[in-house]
């Protein structure tokens, strides 16, 4: 296996993992707030990985 390859997924993993851990924080805080019912972060969790997902695919 290419040692640059290798590199790059050992670097991947953690931060793949601390975005995770991340967004969970960010969701949670979304679902304590009042102002906001469980549509709506359900809503806007779907559109923030629907833009991702559509930025990630801009060439």
């Amino acid at each position: 296996m290419d040692t640059g390859i290798l590199a790059a997924v050992v670097i991947a993993i953690p931060l793949f993992a601390v975005t995770n851990i991340d967004d969970i924080f960010i969701i949670v805080g979304f679902f304590v707030e009042p102002r906001f019912g469980t549509a709506e972060d359900v809503v806007g969790q779907f559109l923030g990985i629907a833009s991702s997902r559509a930025k990630s695919d801009e060439r």
